[in-house]
């Protein structure tokens, strides 16, 4: 017979993995075709500093930062190089480009 104390431990691990079941379907990095699909619409180029970019060199960063409800989604991205990103941090920088 399940005592309850063990009832409750295998309620609470059940919860538990449901809070991160749910907090990893919300993705906090891009996808691979996502971050090419980026970079394709920055025309290869930094979209904060101009830079060349290639695949190996760029960061996908969210336009609203992850760390602020930002959507993991193309129309949220953009395509930085290493520096501009490290410099952009947790900021909302909108850029007309």
């Amino acid at each position: 017979m399940v005592q309850p104390q063990q009832l409750d431990a295998k309620i609470k691990i059940q919860y538990t993995y449901s809070k991160v079941h749910l907090y990893k379907t919300m993705r906090r990095c891009f996808s691979q075709s996502q971050k090419l699909h980026l970079l394709r619409l920055a025309g290869y180029r930094c979209q904060n500093c101009g830079i060349p970019l290639t695949p190996n060199n760029t960061a996908a960063d969210h336009r609203i930062p992850y760390s602020k409800q930002g959507a993991t989604q193309v129309w949220n991205g953009q395509a930085l190089c290493m520096q501009c990103n490290a410099k952009k941090g947790d900021q909302i920088v909108i850029s007309n480009q």
